[in-house]
């Protein structure tokens, strides 16, 4: 793989089909349950359910508090996209260093950060010295700390279980995470119509904390490619253009930009629930709670189908099922003129949406080289990161068309693109 410069050089032909792994059939209750007997995939489960808890708390209270003091979608948007500001710069070559560095130091230091960054935040508040510019750039340095933090997660996953059970692993690992998921939203309304904003984000610090004391416990030694004298701009150069140069990986990188259009859906919850459902304004909290929870509800529901019948259906049909669901929910949200169908369409996209990050993260991880995992993970994590993006456009676009319009064009941009691309990406059909 090394020359006498020292630069990389790629197959000449990028394999188009799965890495070849031990054939082992369907996966059967026995093997998930054999994945929740490894220790350190345990722990792994464990912060990242706390992490999801985090960013399900994080996102609530910064958009509960824009909108009441600014009245702005647009303010809503901007202070949840900006963790992306933060992300997407680095998040390439937080790929290069996720294949040469210890994955297991990122985790610590990525909690670290975001610790004192919410420790920060509910200072701020508690004191009365906020101000909504403020959560700009601590969502920035946030973002910056969870562009090696993701990659990083992602990966460790692999070396925790292995590439043959990487599916159920993610599975299991998002059933979990969802439960928090249902819980953290509930409990964040809670303390919202309670304690205060404040309480939210010192719970958020003690969270990351504790995920950053679980991280230091980890015991298995990670997989690191060898540099072989090569640059990290090298590794860099090499892990685009591998990804590009691999017909799979680059239709599943495509289908993935519509994160920018499903992305418009989390601003959306707190406007409806503030002004387009009929609700009262003593239970509009409680209502923005609930929109979230039943997604977390969706989530774990589509997490414990992908458990059951993942290993059954070809991971190309699933994404497809996925796409196609999410879409079905932002309609059904859109059209949504009371609480009830607004759950409904909660639950939908919460479904899809963890069968979508399922299917995409476990073709990824399962299809590409070794030595490229890190680097291909990261592209991933970086186009992902449009979904942060799609909060300000989608708190742009609901306040010059409105929630509802703003949910049909989402929904229509991600069907029309993803229909074009599936249809073009032979390769990627042809992948099992």
């Amino acid at each position: 793989m090394a020359q006498a410069d020292g630069a990389a050089t790629l197959p000449a032909e990028p394999r188009t089909e799965v890495v070849e792994e031990k054939k082992k059939g369907a996966l059967s209750f026995a093997d998930v349950v054999g994945l929740l007997k490894v220790r350190d995939f345990r722990l792994l489960m464990i912060t990242n359910a706390l992490t999801v808890a985090g960013f399900q708390l994080r996102s609530m209270g910064q958009a509960w508090l824009a909108l009441e003091e600014t009245g702005s979608a647009a303010w809503v948007g901007l202070i949840n996209a900006a963790p992306a500001i933060g992300m997407i710069p680095l998040a390439l070559y937080a790929g290069v260093i996720v294949d040469r560095v210890d994955r297991r130091r990122i985790l610590v230091a990525a909690k670290f950060v975001a610790a004192i960054m919410a420790f920060l935040t509910a200072f701020l508040i508690t004191s009365g010295q906020i101000e909504m510019w403020h959560l700009v750039p601590i969502g920035i340095v946030v973002g910056a700390a969870f562009a090696f933090n993701n990659p990083a997660g992602m990966t460790y996953t692999t070396d925790v279980v292995g590439r043959e059970r990487v599916m159920p692993a993610v599975a299991v690992n998002q059933s979990i995470s969802n439960v928090v998921q249902i819980g953290g939203p509930a409990l964040g309304g809670v303390m919202l119509a309670s304690v205060g904003i404040n309480w939210i984000f010192f719970l958020l610090g003690g969270v990351y904390t504790a995920t950053l004391v679980a991280n230091m416990s980890f015991r298995t030694k990670p997989e690191i490619a060898p540099s072989d004298g090569r640059s990290v701009l090298q590794d860099f150069k090499d892990g685009w253009s591998y990804s590009w140069r691999t017909p799979h990986v680059r239709w599943l990188l495509i289908i993935s930009t519509t994160a920018l259009f499903v992305g418009i859906f989390p601003v959306q919850f707190p406007l409806l629930a503030r002004n387009e459902l009929g609700i009262a304004e003593d239970s509009q909290a409680a209502a923005y709670g609930a929109l979230l929870a039943t997604s977390g509800v969706g989530a774990l529901v589509g997490s414990i189908l992908i458990v059951v019948f993942g290993s059954k259906v070809r991971k190309p049909t699933l994404l497809l099922y996925a796409i196609g669901f999410v879409v079905a929910g932002m309609l059904v949200l859109a059209a949504a003129s009371n609480l009830a169908v607004a759950l409904v369409g909660a639950f939908l996209v919460g479904g899809a949406g963890t069968a979508f990050i399922t299917s995409m993260s476990t073709l990824l991880q399962t299809s590409v080289e070794p030595e490229f995992r890190g680097r291909v993970t990261s592209v991933f994590m970086l186009i992902v990161q449009l979904f942060p993006l799609g909060w300000l456009i989608g708190g742009l676009s609901a306040e010059a068309i409105g929630p509802q319009w703003t949910l049909v064009a989402g929904a229509l941009a991600t069907l029309a693109l993803c229909s074009v691309a599936y249809w073009r990406a032979a390769e990627l059909r042809r992948v099992d």
